[in-house]
Protein backbone atom coordinates (compact mmCIF):
# COMPACT_ATOMS: atom_id res chain seq x y z
CA UNK A 1 0.00 0.00 0.00
CA UNK A 2 1.37 3.57 -1.22
CA UNK A 3 0.13 6.87 0.14
CA UNK A 4 0.58 10.19 -1.81
CA UNK A 5 -0.45 13.60 -1.32
CA UNK A 6 -1.98 15.56 -3.61
CA UNK A 7 -2.66 18.77 -1.22
CA UNK A 8 -1.64 19.41 2.12
CA UNK A 9 -3.22 22.34 3.20
CA UNK A 10 -6.63 23.06 5.33
CA UNK A 11 -9.07 26.05 5.08
CA UNK A 12 -8.33 27.26 1.83
CA UNK A 13 -5.80 27.30 -1.62
CA UNK A 14 -2.50 29.10 -0.32
CA UNK A 15 -0.26 28.98 -3.77
CA UNK A 16 2.69 31.27 -4.17
CA UNK A 17 6.20 31.48 -3.99
CA UNK A 18 6.12 30.94 -0.32
CA UNK A 19 3.98 27.63 -0.41
CA UNK A 20 6.43 25.47 -3.19
CA UNK A 21 7.82 23.46 -1.07
CA UNK A 22 5.10 22.39 1.30
CA UNK A 23 2.28 22.81 -1.60
CA UNK A 24 -0.72 25.00 -1.44
CA UNK A 25 -3.51 22.86 -2.71
CA UNK A 26 -6.24 21.79 -0.22
CA UNK A 27 -6.95 18.43 0.94
CA UNK A 28 -6.49 15.52 -1.07
CA UNK A 29 -4.37 12.38 -0.26
CA UNK A 30 -4.12 8.53 -2.65
CA UNK A 31 -3.78 5.48 -1.19
CA UNK A 32 -3.24 2.89 -4.02
CA UNK A 33 -2.94 -0.90 -3.17
CA UNK A 34 -0.89 -4.05 -3.79
CA UNK A 35 -3.31 -4.48 -6.73
CA UNK A 36 -2.83 -0.74 -7.93
CA UNK A 37 -6.49 -0.13 -6.84
CA UNK A 38 -7.29 3.50 -6.39
CA UNK A 39 -8.81 5.21 -3.10
CA UNK A 40 -8.70 8.97 -2.89
CA UNK A 41 -9.30 10.78 0.84
CA UNK A 42 -10.85 13.94 0.05
CA UNK A 43 -11.75 15.72 -3.08
CA UNK A 44 -10.06 19.53 -2.68
CA UNK A 45 -7.94 20.87 -4.85
CA UNK A 46 -5.01 18.99 -4.85
CA UNK A 47 -7.71 16.30 -6.60
CA UNK A 48 -7.80 18.02 -10.07
CA UNK A 49 -3.85 17.02 -10.81
CA UNK A 50 -4.84 13.33 -9.60
CA UNK A 51 -7.44 13.50 -12.08
CA UNK A 52 -5.27 14.21 -14.95
CA UNK A 53 -2.71 11.72 -13.48
CA UNK A 54 -5.49 9.09 -13.63
CA UNK A 55 -6.69 9.35 -16.11
CA UNK A 56 -3.50 9.36 -18.35
CA UNK A 57 -2.89 6.04 -16.08
CA UNK A 58 -6.76 4.95 -17.76
CA UNK A 59 -7.99 4.04 -13.99
CA UNK A 60 -11.59 4.07 -14.96
CA UNK A 61 -12.71 2.48 -11.54
CA UNK A 62 -11.84 5.16 -8.33
CA UNK A 63 -12.76 5.17 -5.03
CA UNK A 64 -13.59 8.16 -2.90
CA UNK A 65 -13.70 8.83 0.92
CA UNK A 66 -14.61 12.28 1.74
CA UNK A 67 -13.92 13.06 5.28
CA UNK A 68 -16.84 15.96 5.60
CA UNK A 69 -18.25 18.60 3.01
CA UNK A 70 -16.71 22.26 4.15
CA UNK A 71 -14.98 23.46 0.61
CA UNK A 72 -11.41 22.67 1.64
CA UNK A 73 -12.67 19.08 1.25
CA UNK A 74 -14.86 18.96 -1.85
CA UNK A 75 -14.18 22.29 -4.21
CA UNK A 76 -11.41 20.66 -6.34
CA UNK A 77 -14.36 17.90 -7.14
CA UNK A 78 -15.80 19.86 -10.16
CA UNK A 79 -12.47 19.58 -12.14
CA UNK A 80 -11.75 16.40 -11.72
CA UNK A 81 -11.59 15.46 -14.86
CA UNK A 82 -12.64 11.53 -14.93
CA UNK A 83 -15.75 12.43 -13.25
CA UNK A 84 -16.83 14.21 -16.52
CA UNK A 85 -15.44 10.92 -18.99
CA UNK A 86 -18.30 8.18 -20.11
CA UNK A 87 -17.35 5.01 -19.19
CA UNK A 88 -15.52 5.94 -16.07
CA UNK A 89 -17.08 4.68 -12.47
CA UNK A 90 -16.72 6.72 -9.49
CA UNK A 91 -17.70 5.56 -6.09
CA UNK A 92 -18.14 8.24 -3.22
CA UNK A 93 -18.07 7.25 0.65
CA UNK A 94 -18.60 9.27 3.38
CA UNK A 95 -19.43 8.39 7.03
CA UNK A 96 -20.86 11.79 7.92
CA UNK A 97 -24.68 11.65 7.83
CA UNK A 98 -25.37 14.12 10.17
CA UNK A 99 -23.51 16.95 8.57
CA UNK A 100 -24.97 15.81 5.30
CA UNK A 101 -28.54 16.13 6.10
CA UNK A 102 -27.91 19.43 8.07
CA UNK A 103 -26.73 20.34 4.41
CA UNK A 104 -29.63 19.38 2.90
CA UNK A 105 -31.38 22.42 4.65
CA UNK A 106 -29.39 24.71 3.76
CA UNK A 107 -28.54 23.72 0.02
CA UNK A 108 -30.93 24.07 -3.16
CA UNK A 109 -30.91 20.43 -5.14
CA UNK A 110 -29.99 21.27 -8.22
CA UNK A 111 -32.63 20.26 -11.13
CA UNK A 112 -31.18 16.60 -12.49
CA UNK A 113 -31.80 15.34 -15.49
CA UNK A 114 -29.84 12.45 -15.06
CA UNK A 115 -30.22 9.81 -12.57
CA UNK A 116 -27.34 9.58 -10.02
CA UNK A 117 -27.91 6.18 -8.71
CA UNK A 118 -26.70 5.57 -4.97
CA UNK A 119 -25.10 2.32 -3.68
CA UNK A 120 -27.82 2.28 -0.90
CA UNK A 121 -30.44 1.91 -3.61
CA UNK A 122 -27.93 -1.22 -4.75
CA UNK A 123 -27.73 -2.62 -1.43
CA UNK A 124 -30.65 -4.98 -0.21
CA UNK A 125 -29.72 -4.95 3.55
CA UNK A 126 -30.04 -0.88 4.01
CA UNK A 127 -33.60 0.06 4.31
CA UNK A 128 -33.05 3.63 4.15
CA UNK A 129 -34.16 4.71 0.70
CA UNK A 130 -33.87 8.67 1.18
CA UNK A 131 -31.44 10.67 -1.25
CA UNK A 132 -27.74 9.85 0.07
CA UNK A 133 -26.73 13.22 1.94
CA UNK A 134 -23.10 13.05 0.14
CA UNK A 135 -24.86 13.06 -3.36
CA UNK A 136 -27.12 16.25 -2.06
CA UNK A 137 -23.64 17.87 -0.80
CA UNK A 138 -22.08 17.64 -4.19
CA UNK A 139 -24.89 18.84 -6.05
CA UNK A 140 -25.40 22.14 -3.84
CA UNK A 141 -21.72 23.32 -4.57
CA UNK A 142 -22.42 22.53 -8.16
CA UNK A 143 -25.85 23.99 -8.18
CA UNK A 144 -26.73 26.35 -11.34
CA UNK A 145 -30.61 26.99 -10.01
CA UNK A 146 -32.22 29.26 -7.99
CA UNK A 147 -30.24 31.64 -5.79
CA UNK A 148 -26.81 29.38 -5.57
CA UNK A 149 -25.20 29.10 -8.73
CA UNK A 150 -21.83 28.34 -7.75
CA UNK A 151 -20.86 26.39 -10.50
CA UNK A 152 -21.83 26.55 -14.14
CA UNK A 153 -21.95 22.70 -15.05
CA UNK A 154 -24.34 20.29 -12.61
CA UNK A 155 -23.40 17.19 -10.97
CA UNK A 156 -25.97 15.60 -13.33
CA UNK A 157 -24.20 16.57 -16.33
CA UNK A 158 -20.74 14.89 -15.45
CA UNK A 159 -20.03 12.12 -18.11
CA UNK A 160 -19.29 8.88 -15.82
CA UNK A 161 -21.07 7.10 -13.60
CA UNK A 162 -21.33 8.17 -9.99
CA UNK A 163 -22.44 6.63 -6.99
CA UNK A 164 -22.84 7.28 -3.27
CA UNK A 165 -22.17 5.20 -0.24
CA UNK A 166 -22.89 6.48 3.22
CA UNK A 167 -21.45 4.11 5.49
CA UNK A 168 -23.10 3.59 8.88
CA UNK A 169 -21.31 3.62 12.49
CA UNK A 170 -19.37 0.51 12.94
CA UNK A 171 -19.89 -0.93 9.47
CA UNK A 172 -16.70 -1.95 7.94
CA UNK A 173 -16.26 -1.91 3.90
CA UNK A 174 -14.46 -4.94 2.10
CA UNK A 175 -13.02 -4.31 -0.63
CA UNK A 176 -11.43 -6.98 -2.88
CA UNK A 177 -7.93 -5.75 -1.44
CA UNK A 178 -8.25 -3.31 1.34
CA UNK A 179 -10.76 -3.21 4.33
CA UNK A 180 -11.56 0.17 5.32
CA UNK A 181 -12.88 1.11 8.94
CA UNK A 182 -14.10 4.48 10.01
CA UNK A 183 -14.93 6.70 12.90
CA UNK A 184 -16.46 10.32 14.04
CA UNK A 185 -14.39 13.04 15.22
CA UNK A 186 -14.53 15.94 17.15
CA UNK A 187 -15.19 19.08 14.09
CA UNK A 188 -17.71 21.30 13.92
CA UNK A 189 -20.36 19.84 11.89
CA UNK A 190 -18.83 16.26 12.19
CA UNK A 191 -16.08 14.82 10.28
CA UNK A 192 -15.12 11.04 9.75
CA UNK A 193 -11.69 9.44 9.55
CA UNK A 194 -10.68 6.62 8.05
CA UNK A 195 -8.33 3.76 8.64
CA UNK A 196 -6.94 1.77 5.27
CA UNK A 197 -5.96 -1.88 6.24
CA UNK A 198 -3.97 -4.30 3.86
CA UNK A 199 -2.79 -7.65 4.96
CA UNK A 200 -1.09 -6.85 8.15
CA UNK A 201 -0.23 -2.71 7.28
CA UNK A 202 -2.42 -0.10 8.60
CA UNK A 203 -3.04 3.33 7.43
CA UNK A 204 -5.09 5.82 10.08
CA UNK A 205 -6.11 9.18 8.63
CA UNK A 206 -7.50 10.99 10.72
CA UNK A 207 -8.67 15.36 9.21
CA UNK A 208 -10.32 17.58 10.48
CA UNK A 209 -10.06 16.74 14.24
CA UNK A 210 -9.53 18.64 17.23
CA UNK A 211 -8.22 16.62 20.96
CA UNK A 212 -11.21 16.95 23.21
CA UNK A 213 -8.49 16.36 26.18
CA UNK A 214 -5.65 18.91 25.00
CA UNK A 215 -6.60 21.70 26.81
CA UNK A 216 -6.81 19.83 30.08
CA UNK A 217 -3.84 17.67 29.51
CA UNK A 218 -6.22 15.07 29.35
CA UNK A 219 -5.78 13.10 25.86
CA UNK A 220 -5.71 9.48 27.21
CA UNK A 221 -9.19 10.04 29.25
CA UNK A 222 -10.99 12.30 27.04
CA UNK A 223 -10.20 11.03 23.30
CA UNK A 224 -10.10 7.27 24.32
CA UNK A 225 -12.82 6.30 21.11
CA UNK A 226 -9.72 7.86 18.64
CA UNK A 227 -7.21 6.27 20.36
CA UNK A 228 -8.92 2.71 20.16
CA UNK A 229 -9.25 3.38 16.32
CA UNK A 230 -5.72 4.34 15.55
CA UNK A 231 -4.13 2.23 18.07
CA UNK A 232 -0.71 0.53 16.56
CA UNK A 233 -1.60 2.22 12.82
CA UNK A 234 1.79 1.72 11.12
CA UNK A 235 1.53 5.61 9.49
CA UNK A 236 -1.26 7.84 11.29
CA UNK A 237 -1.78 11.09 9.09
CA UNK A 238 -3.38 13.69 10.97
CA UNK A 239 -4.84 17.26 11.71
CA UNK A 240 -2.51 19.67 13.51
CA UNK A 241 -3.29 22.79 12.15
CA UNK A 242 -1.67 25.27 15.05
CA UNK A 243 0.90 25.38 17.33
CA UNK A 244 0.05 25.24 20.66
CA UNK A 245 0.68 28.94 21.21
CA UNK A 246 -2.19 29.74 18.24
CA UNK A 247 -4.66 27.09 19.47
CA UNK A 248 -4.26 28.86 23.31
CA UNK A 249 -4.43 32.46 22.03
CA UNK A 250 -0.73 33.44 23.13
CA UNK A 251 -0.10 35.86 20.24
CA UNK A 252 -3.23 35.43 18.32
CA UNK A 253 -6.92 34.85 18.65
CA UNK A 254 -7.33 31.50 20.25
CA UNK A 255 -8.20 28.46 17.78
CA UNK A 256 -10.26 26.46 20.99
CA UNK A 257 -12.68 25.44 19.25
CA UNK A 258 -12.47 25.50 15.88
CA UNK A 259 -11.77 21.83 15.13
CA UNK A 260 -7.84 21.25 14.64
CA UNK A 261 -5.16 20.11 16.73
CA UNK A 262 -1.93 20.96 17.73
CA UNK A 263 1.54 19.86 16.52
CA UNK A 264 2.57 18.58 19.98
CA UNK A 265 -0.96 17.00 21.00
CA UNK A 266 -0.97 14.51 17.87
CA UNK A 267 2.60 13.50 19.03
CA UNK A 268 1.26 12.93 22.32
CA UNK A 269 -1.94 11.03 20.93
CA UNK A 270 0.94 9.02 18.94
CA UNK A 271 2.80 8.07 21.83
CA UNK A 272 -0.09 7.23 23.50
CA UNK A 273 -1.39 5.36 21.24
CA UNK A 274 1.61 2.88 20.24
CA UNK A 275 2.11 4.97 16.67
CA UNK A 276 6.00 5.03 15.04
CA UNK A 277 5.19 7.35 12.78
CA UNK A 278 2.95 10.37 12.36
CA UNK A 279 2.34 12.84 9.21
CA UNK A 280 1.59 16.31 10.03
CA UNK A 281 -1.46 17.67 7.67
CA UNK A 282 -3.90 20.51 7.45
CA UNK A 283 -1.28 22.89 7.44
CA UNK A 284 -2.67 26.06 8.18
CA UNK A 285 -3.10 28.89 5.10
CA UNK A 286 -0.87 30.96 7.06
CA UNK A 287 2.59 29.12 7.81
CA UNK A 288 4.88 29.72 4.44
CA UNK A 289 7.78 27.43 3.63
CA UNK A 290 10.05 29.01 6.16
CA UNK A 291 7.54 28.54 9.02
CA UNK A 292 6.60 24.54 8.83
CA UNK A 293 10.20 24.19 8.14
CA UNK A 294 10.97 25.34 11.52
CA UNK A 295 7.60 23.74 12.98
CA UNK A 296 8.64 20.36 11.59
CA UNK A 297 12.22 20.58 13.57
CA UNK A 298 10.78 21.54 16.78
CA UNK A 299 8.00 18.67 16.78
CA UNK A 300 10.46 16.11 15.54
CA UNK A 301 12.58 17.37 19.07
CA UNK A 302 9.42 17.04 20.77
CA UNK A 303 8.61 13.48 19.46
CA UNK A 304 11.88 12.23 20.19
CA UNK A 305 11.89 13.21 23.81
CA UNK A 306 8.39 11.50 24.11
CA UNK A 307 9.50 8.58 22.30
CA UNK A 308 12.77 8.14 21.02
CA UNK A 309 11.22 5.84 18.04
CA UNK A 310 8.67 8.31 17.07
CA UNK A 311 9.13 9.53 13.95
CA UNK A 312 7.24 12.86 12.30
CA UNK A 313 7.38 14.39 9.35
CA UNK A 314 5.08 17.25 7.78
CA UNK A 315 3.61 16.68 4.47
CA UNK A 316 4.03 17.97 1.45
CA UNK A 317 2.17 17.85 -2.20
CA UNK A 318 3.62 14.69 -3.61
CA UNK A 319 5.30 13.08 -1.13
CA UNK A 320 4.90 9.32 -0.85
CA UNK A 321 4.62 6.94 1.56
CA UNK A 322 5.43 3.11 1.54
CA UNK A 323 3.38 1.44 4.43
Amino acid sequence: MKLKFWGVRGSIPSPGKDTVEYGGNTSCAEVRSARDNIYVIDAGTGVRELGNQLLKEGKKKINIFITHAHWDHIQGFPFFVPAYVPGHKIVMYSGNRKLAEDLIRQNKKADTKKIVKTLEELLPSNKNKQEDPLKTDMEGQMDVSGDKKYFPVQLSQMGADIYFKTLQLGETLETDDIIIKHTLQNHPGGACGYKFIEQERSLSCIWDMELKGYGAGKIEENDKYLINFIKNSDVLVVDAQYTADEYLGKKCMAKKGWGHSTHDGVCKLAAIAGIKKVIVFHHDPSHTDKDLSLMEKTTQEYAKALDEDLEVLFAKEMMEINI
